[in-house]
């Protein structure tokens, strides 16, 4: 099942105990999106991710939290507590993974994955633009590439 973004920030501020920065959820749901879509074929998440300057950005997580900055995003945010929670199963358990692997504060270690010479990210983005939409065939291909590799 397919999911909003947001309700996969929530999910991942919720099991991180609220110590996620906006940059650190793009690239968490980005990579949690990545593997479900090249393992299950299809997208965990609704919506496009577009390539911007620190790599994959989904705008509606973006623009929801951009008033935190680089800081974590608190738990008094109240805006999550009117998205429904992702149920336990499938789509929680890519999310619970990437999670998993890149704990809070591994921002520039995230940025680092999703900007790799084979990434989707790499091949869409171009230097001071933004709204360029990442095509679900390149974010395949990086799976395939990272799969392989």
């Amino acid at each position: 099942m397919t999911v909003l973004a947001i309700q996969a920030a929530k999910h991942l501020a919720q099991k991180s105990n609220w110590k996620y920065s906006n940059l650190e959820y793009q690239k968490l749901i980005y990579i949690a999106h990545m593997f479900h879509l090249g393992a299950e074929h299809e997208p965990l998440v609704f919506g496009n991710f577009e390539a911007w300057p620190y790599g994959p950005v989904h705008p509606d997580v973006y623009h929801l939290l951009k008033i935190f900055g680089a800081h974590a995003v608190p738990k008094t945010f109240g805006l999550f507590k009117f998205i429904e929670d992702i149920e336990t199963g499938s789509e929680s358990a890519w999310l619970d993974d990437a999670a998993n692997a890149f704990p809070p504060g591994n921002g520039a270690r995230l940025v680092a994955v999703t900007h790799q010479k084979q990434s989707a990210w790499q091949r869409h983005y171009g230097t001071n633009r933004k709204s360029v939409v990442i095509p679900t065939d390149s974010i395949i291909a990086e799976y395939k590439f990272f799969q392989n590799g």
